[in-house]
Parts: C-alpha cells; sequence; structure tokens
C-alpha cells in the first residue's frame, strides 16, 4: 500500500507523503502512511479530509484495514465511522 511504500523509502517518502497531504484527493492514502509511522493526530487529520471527500476506501476501513487497528480504541475512529454510518 501506499502508506507503507512511502514509510518505507524513509525521508524521500516522507517529504513526499507531505506533499501528498497538502493535495487533494488521496487524503486517504495519506492517513494510511501517517497511521503506519505513528503520526496520530496527523492520521486523524487526513482521515477527516478523506470523510469530507466521501472517500469509498472507508468502506473497507472498518473490517480490513490493520493500519488502523491500534488506533480503533480511540473515540476519533469511532467518530469517523459514525460520520460515514459504518458502526
Amino acid at each position: 500500500m501506499l502508506g507503507r511504500g512511502l514509510l518505507s523509502a524513509g525521508e524521500p517518502g516522507q517529504e513526499w507523503a507531505r506533499k501528498l497531504a497538502g493535495s487533494q484527493g488521496n487524503s486517504f492514502g495519506t492517513a494510511i502512511y501517517y497511521a503506519a509511522a505513528g503520526e496520530v493526530d496527523a492520521m486523524f487529520e487526513a482521515l477527516e479530509a478523506a470523510c469530507r471527500q466521501r472517500d469509498a476506501f472507508f468502506i473497507i476501513m472498518r473490517p480490513r484495514m490493520p493500519f488502523f487497528d491500534p488506533y480503533r480504541a480511540d473515540p476519533r475512529f469511532h467518530a469517523l465511522l459514525a460520520k460515514m454510518n459504518l458502526v
């Protein structure tokens, strides 16, 4: 996945992810990067942007995205799922 690839690319990948985060259209991929990097607040900001964009990847986030497993207990995660009617 995009996030894992960017993380394993090291600093060049991190710079690219920061640029990606500032662009529109790939907020979900950016959120995966931040989840893998452990940057929780940035991850939730990217997920909020993906929610506003009504990103279709939210459909598979709930049951199948292990990148987000460490964050599922966070109330912000549940609130995002509720916004998308995925609870």
